[in-house]
């Protein structure tokens, strides 16, 4: 399994998750990430790929995605974002 590091940035928009039943799939989706890497898209809006960089990637747990990047030489996920998904329409 990857080692997963987990910005603050993430970690504060989760925390104001207020569905218990939203943050447990969010909670799921990030096992599942540190699994599975490449279980996410690399088809990111312009806007998310200019703020985090060209290798980022995104995991829809609706209404949210978690922005991440997969570094495969180090095997290391960084979890920088979760956004509401109308953010980045």
């Amino acid at each position: 399994m990857a080692e997963v590091i987990v910005y603050r940035g993430f970690l504060k928009s989760r925390s104001e998750v207020q569905s218990e039943r939203i943050r447990k799939r969010i909670d799921a989706m990030l096992k599942t990430i540190e699994a599975t890497p490449g279980v996410g898209s690399a088809l990111v809006a312009d806007s998310i790929r200019l703020a985090f960089g060209n290798n980022i990637r995104k995991a829809l747990v609706l209404p949210y995605e978690i922005i991440y990047e997969y570094d495969p030489p180090s095997d290391t996920v960084y979890i920088y974002a979760l956004l509401y998904c109308h953010s980045v329409l």
